[in-house]
């Protein structure tokens, strides 16, 4: 009886740790930093038009594929 709650308290204390070592403050959060200098950085984008012999790949798909 005595091993069998020394196991649960052993893994539960394991659980325990392994949950306050996930936790992260927002600043590491790469994401949430800096949202001002990004949102007003200009996106660009490449114009490339299609030209004689040009070789294109189209995919579609779908779950079912009678809706693709």
């Amino acid at each position: 009886m005595k091993s069998i709650n020394y196991l649960k308290f052993t893994v539960l204390s394991i659980v325990f740790l392994l949950l306050l070592q996930s936790c992260v403050s927002k600043k590491q959060i790469l994401y949430l930093q800096d949202v001002d200098t990004i949102n007003s950085q200009e996106v660009t984008y490449n114009n490339h038009t299609l030209q004689v012999d040009d070789i294109l790949k189209i995919s579609v798909g779908a779950l079912i594929p009678e809706a693709a």
